[in-house]
């Protein structure tokens, strides 16, 4: 089964609401070589914060984000370029914590 198209997006798993319009502005980035899925698991969303990416921390292959929204779901990012990558996501707006 093929789970990624012509895109960097490894997509096993649904999304939740807001991730994928966040993913298709990140997926541009020439840092990142692709961007892999966890599973959604229930979560609280306040009714004003709506959807907003965490990023967790740095691994061997580049970094993990936690996305909520009406859920909580893992992002994997892979990259050889971590620190140039954190920059430019500092810029955005749903990004609200960085490592």
């Amino acid at each position: 089964m093929k789970y990624r198209s012509s895109s960097k997006i490894k997509s096993k798993h649904g999304l939740i609401d807001g991730l994928l319009l966040f993913l298709k502005k990140i997926e541009v980035f020439d840092e990142i070589s692709a961007i892999n899925l966890g599973e959604i698991r229930p979560g609280r969303l306040n009714a004003h914060s709506g959807f907003k990416v965490k990023i967790q921390y740095k691994t061997k292959s580049g970094l993990k984000l936690i996305a909520r929204g009406q859920g909580v779901q893992e992002v994997f990012i892979v990259s050889d370029k971590v620190d140039d990558l954190i920059k430019k996501l500092k810029s955005m707006p749903e990004v609200i914590k960085l490592i």
